[in-house]
Parts: structure tokens; C-alpha cells; sequence
């Protein structure tokens, strides 16, 4: 594993997939394929204006609304073709990444039906967190690699989701023998380390290089810029640095706002930048607890819309690497899914999945 963390291309990927005889040959969206053949600059940069924010934008169907809802054309959930999902273990890892996940998800390598079609479209991108050692060797998470050797799917392990979130009911231990907590920096990221290097071994040995590792960082813990950097771990030891950024939660946004003017974001950013580790937004969503369609007269709606196109316009201006963005959305957070509500917000995020 690499400190830049690339993700294979699609092209790439059929001849890993090939190369080490996974379960099938799986053909991936290739984006942007005039890129690789535009003859002049403007060909080129006309491409690149059509480029989403991100390599991946997702939907993260928590529980409700779940991924086949969100991604199901004419559902009033629908939020365009999620490309991505991020799946919680709170305890320790499972034997097999197709196990259910701690809040009843289908695990990323999931199959269904009778052709064993994996629930999950081998093309997207799979978060996958945990928030416990089962013991000092952690053989669970042996087991777990071992399952990913035959999955088709790019995987980023993460462990202990959101580290930084002191009020993280989910609770991050580094021993579950022991009950030893991560919940002082010292801690998390002795343990990060471990767990990181083991994964890169494994990787290594198994000539494999679908499972990268990084790190998911509670963007609230920097909005006071008093928190410091302390729970970020060495750029060595991931190959992304991710955020869950929730703008306008304790304050709602009411007018349209850039994500550039989110202090949470930014300090973060700062405590992130200048090791040549992409980042990304595993969690996002505006006004998440204030979804109310009526606030101000309406202007919630607009603000969120035009507050996720101001958003998709800095994120390309200053993030042209990103590796992930995330639309957070259980239980309406992001959205007020109710039939017929918020049709610009939703319209703003389908254009933000299509690069438009």
C-alpha cells in the first residue's frame, strides 16, 4: 500500500481480477473515457468539467432508506446511482465481509438469487468500519482479509469510526479481552498503527490490492480550532484521510453556504494536507436533525440545494482528487424523503452523481 492510496482503474481492475482468479470478471463503468483519447486541450478540459467531484459518490443507506431504495429510479428516495456505501461493525470484525453488519445491513461481498450476484455492484466502493480488537493478534481480522481475496469490490478498512468524537456511543476499544479504550489518542493510534500494518502485510503477501486502509475523523471534534491535531494518525499508516462533515447540524442553514466556510472542514483539512494522502467525505449532509421543509418560509430547501452546488464547485476547485463523497441520508438526515419533498435538493445531488 502506497502513502497516495490510488484506486485502480477500471481497465486495472479486470486484470487484477483476472490475474487472481476472483469469483468473476467483472466489467466496471470506465468514466471519462474520452480523457484517454481527446485529441486537443479543449476536448480535454471539457471532460474534466463533466468529472464528478469525486471518484466515488454515494448514498449511505444506513438503515432507511436502504441502498436499493435510494438507488431505485422513480422511488421517492431516489438520489441518483449510488456508487459507494459505508457498512459499521462496532464490535470486531466478522469472519467474512458478506457477513450482516451490526445494524442489519448486507455486508459489502453479500451475494443474492440464484446466480450469486453480489448485492452490492462490484464497481462500487465499500467503507467498511470496526471499533474493536478482539485481542492483541486480532484474529478476526485475518479472517476477514481472507474473505476479501475473492471479492471483486475496492474495500477501505477502517478502524474505529470517528476516534475523535468524544460523544461516539459506539465506543472504540482497542482489546476486547482486556476492554482496553482507544478513546484517548495515545491509544487509538498505537493500536490504528497495528491494525494498519497488518493489513498491509496481508495485502502484500497475498499479491492482493482491493483492501486500503485510512482513517474516519469526526469533522466536529476541529470546528472550534481548540481540538488540535492529536487524533490524526501518521500519513504512513493510511492511504486516505476521510471526515464525516455534517454542515448546519446545531446551527441551520438557512442561506447557501461552501463547504470552504465550514471551520469544522477546514481545520481538519489543515491538520490532513500536505502528505500526499487523498482525502474524502465518508458522511455528509446539511442541516441533518432540522430537516423541517417549512423552516423559514421554505428557504430551507433552497439553501440545502444550492448549498450542495456551492459545495460540488469548491470540492472540484480544491479537491480534485477525492476519493469519496457521501451522502448521509438515514432517517431523512440529509434529505426530508417524504413524497414530494425537497425535489431541488434531491435534483441537486442526482447532478452532483452525474458530474453535471
Amino acid at each position: 500500500m502506497t502513502a497516495s492510496g490510488a484506486l485502480i482503474e477500471p481497465k486495472e481492475e479486470r486484470v487484477r481480477l483476472a490475474s487472481h482468479l476472483r469469483k468473476l470478471a467483472y466489467p466496471a463503468v470506465l468514466t471519462l473515457l474520452s480523457l484517454a483519447f481527446a485529441g486537443g486541450a479543449s476536448a480535454q478540459a471539457q471532460a474534466q468539467a463533466q468529472a464528478p467531484a469525486a471518484t466515488y459518490i454515494g448514498v449511505d443507506a444506513y438503515s432507511s432508506p436502504t441502498w436499493a431504495q435510494v438507488g431505485e429510479s422513480g422511488s421517492e428516495y431516489y438520489a441518483g446511482s449510488p456508487q459507494s456505501e459505508k457498512f459499521f461493525y462496532k464490535d470486531g470484525l466478522p469472519d467474512s465481509d458478506a457477513d450482516t453488519t451490526s445494524n442489519g445491513v448486507d455486508g459489502c461481498g453479500a451475494t443474492q438469487g440464484t446466480d450469486d450476484s453480489y448485492v452490492y455492484p462490484p464497481s462500487a466502493l465499500c467503507i467498511i468500519t470496526y471499533n474493536a480488537v478482539t485481542s492483541a493478534s486480532d484474529t478476526n481480522l485475518q479472517d476477514f482479509l481472507e474473505s476479501t481475496l475473492t471479492d471483486p469490490h475496492q474495500i477501505i478498512l477502517v478502524f474505529c469510526n470517528e476516534p475523535d468524537n468524544g460523544t461516539n456511543d459506539n465506543g472504540c476499544i482497542c482489546d476486547l479481552g482486556t476492554k482496553t479504550s482507544c478513546s484517548t489518542p495515545g491509544n487509538f493510534i498505537t493500536e490504528f498503527e497495528t491494525e494498519s500494518d497488518e493489513v498491509t502485510d496481508f495485502e502484500q503477501a497475498n499479491n492482493a490490492s482491493n483492501v486500503r486502509f485510512a482513517e474516519d475523523s469526526w469533522a466536529g471534534h476541529y470546528e472550534s480550532g481548540t481540538g488540535g491535531c492529536n487524533f490524526i494518525v501518521p500519513s504512513q499508516y493510511v492511504s486516505y484521510y476521510l471526515a464525516d462533515v455534517y454542515e448546519g447540524r446545531g446551527d441551520p442553514i438557512t442561506t447557501p453556504e461552501s463547504l470552504g466556510q465550514d471551520t469544522g472542514w477546514t481545520n481538519w483539512i489543515s491538520c490532513t494536507s500536505g502528505n500526499d494522502v487523498r482525502h474524502g467525505i465518508a458522511e455528509f449532509a446539511i442541516n441533518c436533525g432540522n430537516e423541517q421543509k417549512s423552516l423559514d418560509n421554505g428557504k430551507y430547501e433552497e439553501a440545502v440545494a444550492q448549498s450542495f452546488s456551492e459545495d460540488d464547485t469548491y470540492l472540484k476547485a480544491n479537491f480534485p482528487g477525492l476519493v469519496v463523497w457521501n451522502l448521509w441520508d438515514s432517517g431523512g438526515c440529509a434529505l426530508d424523503n417524504l413524497p414530494g419533498d425537497e425535489p431541488d435538493s434531491l435534483a441537486a445531488w442526482q447532478n452532483i452523481e452525474s458530474g453535471n
